[in-house]
């Protein structure tokens, strides 16, 4: 079964009676100046506003025409029944459509050359990850290798790694730098209590002077110190005692 003809009246710009036939029972293409877009809106949109559309169908038995109003719904279930799906409308190509439609075919041939290509490079792309995989954990080995390496060395303890062992050096370098620093002032102080020190004794000296006379023998000596109880004796460790 299949459309035969179509008459549009009163449709958009169809005031007059127009007879659009005859239709092939197999493709069928229409042009014209706003024909082609008014006979498919017609056939979609079937009887949906007040006008007038008469559609004759041949099939290989009888010639039937509609020529009654009827309901929509009447027509979509004759429709259907003869095999042009509201849901499906395959019959009807739109213009434009088949170049979409080629489009779409060309996308999909795209689509599909991709996934063999990623089909292809999976394979490699496994590889490569199986590889990786494989490097890092040997350099998890090595960097636990020469971190025990790094603890079995001296303060085993304390270092783990050579930038901690160079931290820790550099700490203990300027801790002695600090301590020389406060050796060199002590040093210097000590110098200074010396110094004074010194000068103290030879002031002493230049005060205090000891005066010494020959006696009646050659041997003795009487010491004239009437400083005994002074800071001299005490100065230099002597001890004088008063010759009778």
């Amino acid at each position: 079964m299949y459309i035969k003809q179509v008459i549009i009246q009163g449709f958009r710009s169809y005031r007059d009676q127009t007879i659009v036939d005859p239709f092939s029972s197999k493709h069928n293409v229409i042009v014209g100046y706003n024909i082609p877009q008014g006979v498919f809106h017609l056939q979609q949109i079937m009887l949906a506003f007040n006008f007038t559309v008469t559609t004759l169908w041949r099939n290989e038995f009888l010639e039937c025409e509609l020529s009654k109003s009827i309901m929509k719904n009447d027509v979509m279930n004759l429709l259907e029944s003869a095999g042009f799906s509201r849901s499906n409308p395959y019959y009807i190509v739109k213009q434009g459509k088949k170049r979409l439609l080629k489009e779409r075919q060309k996308l999909l041939e795209k689509i599909e050359e991709k996934q063999k290509e990623l089909a292809e490079t999976e394979p490699k792309f496994n590889s490569v990850k199986e590889k990786e995989e494989r490097g890092i954990a040997r350099l998890a080995q090595a960097t636990q290798e020469r971190t025990d390496l790094y603890a079995k060395q001296g303060r085993g303890s304390q270092f783990t790694s050579k930038e901690e062992r160079d931290k820790w050096i550099k700490k203990e370098l300027k801790s002695l730098d600090q301590a020389i620093n406060d050796k060199k002032r002590q040093i210097a102080a000590i110098h200074k209590d010396l110094e004074d020190t010194e000068a103290n004794k030879e002031k002493n000296l230049e005060q205090y002077s000891v005066f010494h006379t020959p006696s009646s023998t050659a041997s003795n000596f009487t010491l004239y110190v009437d400083f005994l109880s002074g800071t001299f004796p005490k100065i230099f460790g002597l001890s004088f005692q008063e010759e009778t």
